[in-house]
């Protein structure tokens, strides 16, 4: 969990759940991760994740860690208080029944909340259906969406990423806040 404040569509938030499947949860409440099944990835567009969550999907899918060669998920913040960036990296991780692992980050910038995907390795060879994310959900969303309409659905289970590509979300009228002012 992070202490680094970000707003998701004008929402601040403070607590966040780091998840193995390649999402990012922001909760109120520490309890709010306990038990989180978010193994199967879904069409942000029709069916809102568990708990319908505010979140950050950089490439939610059924990934694991537990086969020779895996790697970790890291986290760190850096930076100075208004102008933090919070960085999560899900390192060869592999996605279900896939022989090859991806590596990729979110980084939360507090101050122009901005968020930034960057993918090292998904391209996992021919055939392998969930290269370059065929198996994954990428986007952006606050809590209540498919009512609200705050999110970007980006892709659903199409092969639209590659090696070495970035994808930047702002918020629409976002500004920088001066250090040490209150948000």
């Amino acid at each position: 969990m992070s202490r680094t404040r970000i707003s998701v569509t004008g929402q601040l938030y403070s607590l966040l759940c780091v998840s193995s499947n390649g999402a990012l949860y922001f909760v109120t409440a520490n309890d709010a991760c306990d038990g989180l099944l978010d193994f199967a990835n879904t069409d942000l567009s029709a069916v809102a994740p568990p708990n319908d969550a505010a979140a950050v999907m950089p490439f939610w899918s059924d990934l694991t860690f537990e086969v020779t060669g895996a790697g970790s998920v890291y986290y760190q913040t850096v930076g100075t208080a208004g102008s933090r960036k919070m960085i999560v990296q899900w390192n060869n991780a592999y996605p279900q029944s896939s022989r090859n692992p991806v590596t990729f980050q979110a980084i939360l910038s507090e101050g122009t909340n901005s968020i930034v995907f960057q993918y090292k390795t998904v391209g996992l060879g021919p055939g392998n259906p969930a290269s370059n994310g065929g198996q994954a959900t990428i986007g952006v969303r606050n809590a209540g969406a498919l009512t609200n309409q705050q999110q970007i659905a980006w892709s659903f289970a199409a092969p639209v990423l590659s090696d070495s590509m970035a994808l930047l979300f702002t918020l629409k009228g976002a500004r920088r806040r001066p250090p040490g002012t209150k948000c």
